[in-house]
């Protein structure tokens, strides 16, 4: 999501649209914030009534913003890690851990390293199932084969972190493409 700011209204109203038992319990969002934004963008304009809300760096132009909505009657708290891979909110829900990332495409090495500690202090620290979503931005991995094409590095060190943590990646292929990616 390119930023939620024109978009918010049109959840809102989809959430509205839908029976009771049809309502998510959760919805993650990446990328809430604008790259061109004239105007910082307050949590308060991102509150949905049935939901509580758990952010990270909203309005902050220098991170593209992240959001986690969770029905209020399912009892979530957030998570504040020690780690300083600073996009993600992490929620402990009942029995689960869940982490919403996001990675920069022009991600550094430095802080594609933080990513994988993050993802492992989580796994360690953490007791119950975990969950990660999210953009993680690593065209170069195939998830069938859990390989990285031409041999990159970072995207090889993402995939054996993984493994480490025994995570399994679900979804298999792009869910988004556009132009020449």
């Amino acid at each position: 999501m390119d930023s939620i700011t024109n978009k918010i209204q049109d959840l809102k109203d989809f959430l509205q649209s839908l029976n009771l038992e049809d309502i998510p319990h959760l919805i993650a969002l990446t990328e809430v914030n604008s790259k061109h934004c004239k105007y910082k963008i307050q949590e308060s304009e991102l509150q949905i009534q049935q939901y509580n809300l758990f952010s990270s760096n909203i309005g902050n132009h220098q991170h593209r913003g992240i959001l986690i909505y969770v029905l209020k009657s399912l009892h979530a708290s957030q998570l504040e890690e020690t780690n300083h891979f600073n996009e993600y909110v992490t929620i402990k829900l009942q029995v689960i851990s869940v982490s919403v990332v996001y990675r920069s495409p022009n991600s550094d090495t430095n802080n594609d390293n933080k990513l994988n500690q993050f993802i492992t202090e989580i796994c360690t620290t953490h007791s119950g199932d975990k969950l990660f979503v999210g953009d993680f931005n690593f065209p170069t991995v195939n998830w069938q084969l859990w390989t990285a094409l031409d041999g990159d590095t970072r995207a090889i060190e993402f995939i054996n972190c993984l493994r480490r943590e025994y995570l399994i990646q679900h979804v298999q292929l792009p869910t988004r493409i556009r132009g020449s990616q």
